[in-house]
């Protein structure tokens, strides 16, 4: 489908701007929780996600953003509990409904409202740091490069914690 930004989209193409539109699951391929296979485990989910639309028309939000949970969980141990598999999946269906009812205009605005390579992850990282900054660590440890650990799920709140930590080592200074 032709939506006006200079190539023809696919689904796939769609399934793919919505993974790097996905702040929580950004993180899970920025920080590697997929090992080093991580790369290689987000290009197969793309393609196994957009075979799995395409090829179940029924397919709910529901039982999408359950298997979606499942294949976090044993890929990279992430439990994304911030309810965006739901929200997520929702948005992959709908654009699979769009590019086959072949409707440009809410394609268009569906493709344009996903901000592409976490351009959300900001806001995510606002928020946890303004809710959580009475958390830091007291021992004076900068743990930002220590690896998570093995076989533990990670719960994206743990995620941006770590994250956070490198960022809040001094406070504001007031004018």
């Amino acid at each position: 489908m032709d939506i006006g930004i200079g190539k023809p989209i696919t689904l796939s193409d769609f399934v793919k701007r919505v993974f790097r539109s996905w702040p929580g699951y950004q993180m899970a391929i920025k920080h590697q929780l997929g090992g080093s296979s991580t790369n290689e485990i987000h290009e197969w989910l793309c393609e196994v996600t957009t075979e799995y639309v395409e090829q179940t028309p029924q397919l709910d939000r529901d039982t999408l953003a359950e298997w979606l949970d499942q294949i976090f969980d044993n890929e990279f141990q992430l439990i994304l509990d911030d309810n965006s598999t739901d929200v997520f999946s929702n948005v992959i269906l709908r654009g699979a409904k769009l590019l086959r009812e072949s409707n440009v205009e809410e394609m268009k605005k569906q493709w344009d409202a996903l901000k592409e390579e976490g351009g959300q992850i900001s806001k995510a990282e606002e928020d946890s740091s303004s809710s959580g900054s009475d958390n830091e660590d007291d021992d004076g440890n900068d743990n930002e490069d220590e690896p998570m650990e093995e076989g533990k799920p990670v719960k994206l709140q743990d995620l941006l914690k770590v994250m956070m930590d490198g960022h809040n080592t001094k406070p504001a200074e007031k004018s």
